[in-house]
């Protein structure tokens, strides 16, 4: 086995560290979709950067702004919001992939695909014993 510091080990310890939390990715994304995050950052269009606790408002007022801002932090490491910090506070926009869960004219967006695939019930037939 290699050696504890190497930069191959450390990147095979990430690796596996990040097969294990693959279901974290669309479980926030279904969360994400649900409170309709996509809507209340795109706000008609603008997409201004906004905050977690600017977000909360609009989707869940009684929510938690730290609990939702990880979960856009998770989403923004896989390219679904864009963070900006300003004046020491995240504040988060819609990517091109984040822009495809906005509810267009229709009221259609592909947020519905999102919640037909990672559907409650798929969920604990996988993880039943």
């Amino acid at each position: 086995m290699e050696e504890e510091g190497t930069d191959s080990r450390k990147q095979a310890r990430l690796a596996i560290i990040e097969l294990a939390n693959m279901t974290s990715v669309p479980m926030a994304l279904t969360a994400v979709v649900r409170l309709n995050v996509a809507d209340a950052i795109w706000n008609s269009g603008a997409n201004i950067p906004i905050s977690a606790a600017q977000i909360l408002p609009r989707i869940l007022p009684a929510g938690d702004a730290e609990n939702l801002q990880r979960l856009l932090r998770i989403l923004t490491s896989y390219g679904v919001f864009q963070e900006h910090m300003n004046a020491g506070e995240r504040k988060y926009s819609l990517t091109d992939v984040g822009k495809t869960l906005v509810t267009d004219e229709q009221g259609l967006s592909y947020g519905a695909y999102v919640l037909q695939h990672h559907q409650v019930r798929f969920f604990k037939k996988f993880f039943s014993d």
